[in-house]
């Protein structure tokens, strides 16, 4: 593999078209369990959790760069989705900036998108910014109702388990005793997305797992295949937290290209 500043590792667990931009490096997301065969590397080599991954969702391919990939061949890295990635705003008028964009599911608008011009706006970024995230967008507003974080995560999936997750990180880390009332707002980044370079990404990943893993030894799994994937539902949230919390980084945020039309 050729060395770049910049890859964006792609999750993928089914066929689906892949950008052909250089920065962009798909890989086969929970292949220790999968049925399909898909023609790029996988997250079930080395120091990995693949075999998780119906738990995990893209984490699987996180923990599996961290703790697998060359890191010689690249100073910032990112986990986008094969059908999610970090875009640039699109202007019709003075159209209000989106936090998504929606794309049709071919090749040819995965190539327009993901282009040259991208990557050298993320680079450029990274002279001033430490860590790139989703432009934030409400959990939940319909006819006139906002739900907080909080709301949202008991409505959606089970409370329970969000509050095993919250006294797991205030029993480790108790000084976000003063900074997680962020959950009480309404607005957050989606999708566990981030770029970032190797020591942000270290810093932040060893803490997640560290919540993460002891969360996973107290909750009981659901049968419910949306369900299941709890653990990357958790993180969706905390990742909010720790940049909410460690406030020194700088972000630039993103919106997200959704190929999905």
């Amino acid at each position: 593999m050729t060395s770049k500043e910049l890859f964006l590792f792609a999750s993928y667990h089914k066929n689906f078209p892949v950008p052909k931009a250089s920065y962009v490096c798909p890989i086969h997301a929970g292949k220790a369990i999968s049925k399909t065969s898909l023609p790029f590397e996988g997250d079930n080599t080395g120091d990995h959790i693949s075999h998780l991954n119906e738990f995990y969702s893209e984490l699987t391919v996180i923990y599996w760069v961290w703790k697998n990939f060359n890191r010689e061949y690249v100073k910032y890295w990112g986990i986008v989705h094969y059908r999610r990635f970090f875009c640039n705003d699109t202007f019709i008028g003075r159209i209000k900036k989106k936090s998504i964009y929606s794309y049709a599911a071919t090749q040819q608008a995965l190539d327009a998108v993901l282009n040259d011009t991208l990557e050298q706006s993320f680079l450029e970024d990274f002279k001033e910014y430490d860590v790139i995230l989703q432009r934030p967008m409400y959990v939940y507003k319909k006819k006139g109702i906002i739900k907080s974080i909080n709301q949202h995560y008991g409505d959606e999936h089970f409370a329970s388990d969000w509050k095993v997750t919250q006294d797991i990180l205030l029993e480790k880390y108790p000084e976000y005793k003063k900074s997680i009332h962020f959950f009480d707002q309404p607005k957050m980044s989606f999708f566990n997305m981030m770029m970032a370079p190797w020591h942000v990404w270290d810093d932040y990943l060893e803490w997640l797992f560290d919540i993460l893993f002891e969360v996973d030894k107290q909750i009981q799994k659901a049968e419910d295949p949306y369900q299941r994937r709890v653990m990357g539902y958790l993180s969706e949230r905390l990742i909010n937290l720790y940049f909410f919390h460690n406030s020194q980084y700088k972000i630039k945020y993103y919106p997200i290209a959704s190929f999905e039309k």
